[in-house]
């Protein structure tokens, strides 16, 4: 787990993953980066630890115990980061459950994925949907005069409720359309 510039090797509860601290460590060093240990009976696994900004998530549950929080908050502190224990019961890392976007937003499992795509990226979303639809309806990348054409479907999922059947309209309704699958069908038919 990296805070700052310093590499924490962990110490992870699973016996089957002890062997990773060796190769780990070795590389982190071999960076020359500087390190810190968990060190048993501490255990730490790196699913437990979700950073967002300066704020360490450490949860608590079967991969890493209270000794392994105690240790890392010691690390942590100094290096301005504040660490929260958060109890984990019903997956195996805090991160099965619950991982950050770039931005800072918390997601908490695929109900808070929809809800922060829908709301606060969902112009990001839906171009990104539109733009895989068509480029899969054509059978070709999106072009650059396909914009139009595609924030014509953004605008007209938004209207229509985000029903797809309005997007899919607009496709096979479109030039880019009728002249690609028109070809398909011209070779199709000629023989």
């Amino acid at each position: 787990v990296m805070l700052g510039g310093v590499a924490v090797i962990t110490s992870p509860g699973a016996e089957s993953r002890q062997a990773e601290i060796i190769a780990t460590e070795a590389t982190v060093r071999q960076l020359g980066l500087p390190v810190e240990r968990i060190l048993q009976p501490g255990t730490l696994d790196g699913g437990d630890v979700l950073k967002v900004g300066t704020t360490v998530y450490v949860g608590l549950g079967g991969r890493t115990n209270g000794e392994g929080i105690r240790q890392f908050r010691a690390m942590a502190k100094p290096l301005g980061f504040t660490v929260v224990a958060v109890p984990v019961t019903k997956a195996l890392h805090l991160k099965t459950a619950v991982t950050a976007l770039p931005d800072g937003t918390v997601i908490d499992g695929l109900a808070g994925l929809r809800e922060a795509l829908l709301s606060t990226r969902s112009d990001d979303f839906l171009r990104q949907f539109c733009r895989k639809l068509l480029g899969y309806a054509l059978g070709r990348s999106v072009q650059l005069s396909d914009k139009p054409l595609i924030t014509a479907m953004v605008n007209e999922l938004k209207s229509h409720e985000y029903r797809v059947g309005s997007a899919l309209n607009l496709i096979v309704t479109s030039p880019q359309f009728r002249e690609v699958r028109g070809k398909d069908f011209e070779i199709v038919s000629s023989h």
